[in-house]
């Protein structure tokens, strides 16, 4: 089954990844996404909205990009 490109992952990118490592990226971004108070010290001001969202991306980018070094590694 695809999975979807859900956040507008650039195409190039998203063909390198296998459907773990897009599940993974969409899982780790939605969640990270729409839960800054768990990821985040509980007396830290609350990160702007654009801030949050890139720290979320690049989270879900790298968490992507290391399932696929793994990925490689076994092959």
């Amino acid at each position: 089954m695809a999975v979807r490109n859900h956040y507008r992952v650039p195409a190039k990118e998203w063909r390198k990844w296998d459907a773990a490592e897009k599940q993974l990226f969409n899982s780790v971004y939605s969640h990270m996404y729409n839960n800054q108070d768990f990821y985040t010290h509980s007396g830290q001001e609350k990160i702007k909205h654009f801030h949050w969202k890139v720290l979320a991306w690049n989270s879900a980018w790298m968490a992507a990009d290391h399932l696929k070094a793994q990925r490689k590694e076994v092959a």
